[in-house]
């Protein structure tokens, strides 16, 4: 799915082990900002840890979307 279709309350990842909830997101200048709900199994991050970043580091996890 391509990074314009992303939207906020969506969940993505940045890494395939975590789980993060678009919270804010700028299609123009390509930057959301996240909050963690499952944490990194390479402890990057934490749950309520929250970060700006650019969109095309996230993508939709394979499987099942949980919240």
């Amino acid at each position: 799915m391509s990074d314009a279709k992303m939207k906020v309350g969506d969940v993505i990842t940045r890494d395939g082990t975590d789980r993060q909830r678009i919270t804010a997101i700028d299609h123009s200048f390509g930057l959301i900002t996240v909050e963690c709900v499952r944490a990194s199994h390479f402890n990057w991050c934490e749950v309520g840890d929250v970060e700006d970043n650019i969109i095309r580091r996230y993508s939709y996890p394979e499987g099942a979307i949980d919240a």
